[in-house]
């Protein structure tokens, strides 16, 4: 559902590239909060988390610099990359939520 509205809005919307700014500046702001989002199945230790915050962050790092590349110089890939981001911002609030409600439910 997500990815249907994401596509109805790159296909309708001419927002500029500040706004797709904003949208990724949100998604890399929540990402870099909230990453990683354990599982409640497998929940990580000390180390698991912190190895993949690690890897997490040097990806969008990576997103980051790949954006303001491909945005700034070459002007392509402007809407896809922030929504990308932020849609991945969405699935690990998703997912923190998810968690909180499994361990209300234990707790009852």
């Amino acid at each position: 559902m997500i990815t249907v509205i994401w596509m109805l809005i790159l296909k309708f919307s001419e927002l500029p590239t500040s706004c797709w700014g904003i949208i990724f500046l949100i998604g890399v702001a929540v990402c870099f909060v909230l990453s990683p989002v354990e599982n409640h199945q497998k929940p990580f230790d000390e180390n698991e988390s912190h190895v993949y915050r690690k890897r997490s962050l040097i990806v969008l790092a990576s997103e980051v610099c790949l954006w303001i590349c491909l945005a700034f110089f070459v002007r392509l890939f402007v809407q896809i990359i922030p929504l990308s981001v932020f849609t991945e911002a969405i699935m690990l609030i998703m997912g923190k939520i998810k968690n909180k409600r499994v361990i209300k439910k234990d707790d009852i």
